[in-house]
């Protein structure tokens, strides 16, 4: 992660000032073990990269996400009760609610997400 955040600010068109950096803590055991692991990531960021992140969450380790990667196929539409699946969507619906008054042209990624769900809701 460090890495790659690393060569995103090294990029001439990376402003830091107009961006902020949104993290999930993948894989972990415990909402308590994301929210250490970005506070640990942000504390070095911050320090050498003084780009500020925003937590938005963690995502359990679960092994329907491997089934659902071996099928192709997005978790929460093929294990939509499973806990990852949950997970996704409390912070797919976080990321639209931020967004909410941002223009079209401007949501990147929660533009995506919007349009996502909403195709199939």
């Amino acid at each position: 992660s460090y890495a790659l955040l690393k060569a995103l600010s090294m990029n001439e068109n990376f402003k830091k000032d107009e961006t902020t950096i949104k993290m999930i803590a993948n894989r972990v055991d415990s909402e308590a073990e994301g929210r250490s692991l970005y506070e640990k990531l942000n504390v070095v960021v911050m320090k050498f990269l003084e780009i500020n992140m925003q937590y938005l969450g963690a995502v359990p380790q679960d092994n329907n996400i491997k089934k659902a990667i071996m099928k192709q196929k997005p978790v929460s539409m093929i294990f939509p009760n499973a806990t990852s699946s949950r997970h996704f969507e409390e912070i797919a619906t976080r990321l639209m609610s931020e967004g909410a008054d941002v223009p079209v042209h401007k949501r990147g990624i929660r533009g995506y997400l919007r349009s996502v769900f909403a195709k199939n809701m």
